[in-house]
Parts: C-alpha cells; sequence; structure tokens
C-alpha cells in the first residue's frame, strides 16, 4: 500500500506542520507514505510540475481534493483506499487546482463547501487517510 500526497505550497504554521508530520508517521505503520510539496508560485509552474510526477505515479489512483467532488464518511474513504492501496492525492493552493488537472483526476472528494486553509486541509487529509488505514487494518481509531 503506497500512499502520495501533493501539496501545493507548505504551511507556515508550526502546529500544522508538526500535525502533518505526526499524522505521516502514524500513516507509515500501515502504509509507505510520501509527501510532496509543490511551490506556489503560479498555476503554470504547479502544472508543469504536476505532469511531471504524474509519470512516476501513473499506476497509481489519483485522487484530487476540491469542493465540488463527491462528499465521503470516513467509512466510504476507507473502502476507496481499501480498493486502490496505491493512491496520489492532490491539495491545491490558494487558488484552488487546475482543470486540466481535475479532469486528469480518478475521483474528486470535498471536504464539504466550506473553505479551509491549505494547510489544515493538509492536516485533514491525513488524519482522514490515518483512520480510514486504521479501520482497514482493524485497529479502533476510526471510532
Amino acid at each position: 500500500m503506497r500512499i502520495t500526497c501533493f501539496f501545493v505550497g507548505k504551511p507556515s504554521k508550526s502546529y500544522l506542520k508538526e500535525a502533518i508530520n505526526d499524522y505521516a508517521s502514524k500513516i507509515r505503520h500501515f502504509a509507505e507514505v510520501t509527501l510532496i510539496y509543490l511551490k506556489d508560485s503560479g498555476m503554470n509552474k504547479e502544472a508543469k510540475e504536476y505532469f511531471t510526477k504524474k509519470i512516476k505515479y501513473s499506476s497509481f489512483f489519483h485522487v484530487v481534493l476540491t469542493p465540488e467532488g463527491e462528499k465521503l464518511n470516513s467509512e466510504e474513504l476507507s473502502e476507496l483506499i481499501r480498493q486502490h492501496p496505491d493512491t496520489t492525492w492532490f491539495i491545491g493552493g490558494p487558488y484552488g487546482m487546475l482543470t486540466t488537472v481535475k479532469k486528469d483526476a480518478d475521483f474528486l472528494l470535498s471536504f464539504g463547501r466550506m473553505t479551509f486553509s491549505h494547510g489544515l486541509a493538509q492536516v485533514m487529509l491525513l488524519e482522514q487517510i490515518f483512520r480510514a488505514l486504521s479501520f482497514i487494518k482493524g485497529f479502533p481509531y476510526h471510532k
């Protein structure tokens, strides 16, 4: 099982960095996890880096977080991960995600209609991945 996350921009707040590192460490008990930060320097650069990186992970199931995506509960997310054990997750920066990236995704996921900072969204995603993996492996964290 391999989890790769592409995040546009690194969070500036230390508590977000700590939470990201904490959840990534917890996920490593269940799966290989890689966090890749793309520079938040404009959509053209993001697109170029995305497509360059995507070649390496082309066999992965691609999930893009976007407000227009599907809303899943934690059990449904764990089933998605169970069905697609090698997943790539994408969270855009303050300007959202490129339409071309969304079109190329295998699945669009939403945390709801509210807007979150991309740093907080990164923490929320990693927490939900950890929760899903705990559920899959039979650990009690998911409750």
